[in-house]
């Protein structure tokens, strides 16, 4: 091997170019990207890259992380990982986007909606003990299941 270039290197920094340019990164070429740093992670693990090529390394590799985002809309990574048996280590295949801001809010929602669901509940309990406080009739039992029927529907 050359001690002055790296064909991994050489591969991953041409990868990473193509996934940056591309308006929408391809699968295929998001693939080339990861194995193409899959390999270079050999070559660092056995000691054949050059120390002079480690800042390039991780200038690449801070590259990568930016492009989280379309990485991983480009590939359902977590079946990919699934399907080639990768390594827990290889950060690169475990790029998830970051969550969406209003997440973090997502507690907010869930109360608002078991306080709703709980008045609904409660409505239809009281409703149905005024329709059925005497044998309950067509029009008594249609009120309850049109009740029951509503607040299912919103709960979906």
């Amino acid at each position: 091997m050359n001690s002055l270039t790296s064909a991994p290197l050489d591969r991953y920094a041409d990868a990473l170019k193509t996934v940056e340019t591309a308006e929408q990164p391809q699968p295929e070429a998001v693939l080339a990207l990861l194995l193409a740093l899959d390999e270079l992670q050999v070559e660092l693990a056995t000691g054949q890259l050059p120390q002079a090529h480690l800042l390039q390394v991780v200038e690449l590799d801070e590259r990568l992380r930016g492009q989280r985002d379309r990485v991983a809309q480009a590939l359902p990574l977590a079946d990919w990982r699934t399907s080639l048996n990768i390594a827990d280590s290889a950060w690169w295949w475990q790029l998830e986007p970051p969550p969406h801001r209003l997440d973090r809010f997502d507690w907010v929602w869930n109360a608002l909606t078991v306080t709703s669901l709980t008045a609904s509940a409660s409505l239809v309990v009281e409703i149905s003990s005024k329709f059925l406080v005497v044998t309950p009739g067509l029009l008594g039992s249609v009120a309850v299941v049109g009740q029951i029927a509503q607040t299912h529907r919103d709960w979906q």
